[in-house]
């Protein structure tokens, strides 16, 4: 038998008279969903983009998220596919050689690694600032933005920054040459 309950929340009555809590507890939660689930305090978009897909803000910021792993996971696959596996775990998308320095490369000599770089940073940085307007939207601090800043600062000084003082995409930090080096492989 299902019924609702002074506090709208959907409630189950199994034969035996037991109440399924677990039902009640999740749709519990729509009773403070007009709290956050307000129009504007959007960064950029302003009501074209402030939009939902059942319970998960997107955003313009979503859909750049979306667009930037889209393109990096598809240039994945494509560089895969010139290699010799296709499998997912022994998929390499080396940087451009130590010769071309700091510009662009060919596709299939490391241009596609700057490609994903370029799409890992755009997916990074538009998922803080996505972050950064449900902050605004919930009226809450950015310390969640503000850590996950300093995530993404550190891949961008392991990726761009080093291998920029360096001279040189090549001399970017790579932890698997590192561990292989020290197990000899």
């Amino acid at each position: 038998m299902i019924g609702l309950g002074a506090s709208r929340a959907m409630s189950i009555s199994l034969p035996w008279g037991i109440l399924d809590t677990r039902i009640q507890k999740s749709m519990a939660l729509l009773s403070f969903e007009r709290k956050y689930r307000v129009p504007g305090g959007t960064i950029i978009g302003g009501n074209l983009f402030d939009f939902w897909l059942g319970p998960f803000y997107v955003g313009f910021f979503g859909v750049s998220v979306a667009f930037f792993a889209l393109l990096g996971t598809f240039l994945i696959f494509y560089g895969a596919s010139m290699g010799d596996t296709w499998n997912p775990w022994l998929i390499s998308i080396e940087p451009p050689e130590l010769s071309v320095g700091l510009g662009f490369a060919p596709l299939n000599e490391g241009g596609i690694w700057q490609l994903v770089t370029i799409c890992a940073h755009g997916a990074f940085l538009s998922w803080a600032l996505r972050q950064v307007e449900i902050s605004r939207k919930l009226g809450m601090g950015f310390h969640v933005p503000a850590a996950f800043s300093f995530a993404i600062l550190a891949y961008t000084t392991l990726v761009v920054i080093r291998p920029v003082l360096m001279g040189a995409w090549g001399a970017w930090f790579s932890l698997w040459n590192l561990v292989s080096s020290r197990l000899g492989q």
